[in-house]
């Protein structure tokens, strides 16, 4: 969990230097770096109710 919370911030860092920049390269890198941490995080992990 606490790899997911870096990938995230790592990602939204590199969002805000993108649009800040106007290097959308970098706003796309962080948007899919943050994808990634969210795939990443507990939410991911559900239990089946049956």
């Amino acid at each position: 969990m606490r790899i997911a919370r870096i990938v995230v911030v790592i990602g939204a860092v590199l969002g805000v230097f993108g649009v800040f920049s106007g290097r959308y390269g970098f706003l796309f890198a962080g948007i899919i770096v943050v994808g990634l941490g969210a795939g990443l995080g507990p939410a991911r992990i559900r239990k089946r109710r049956e």
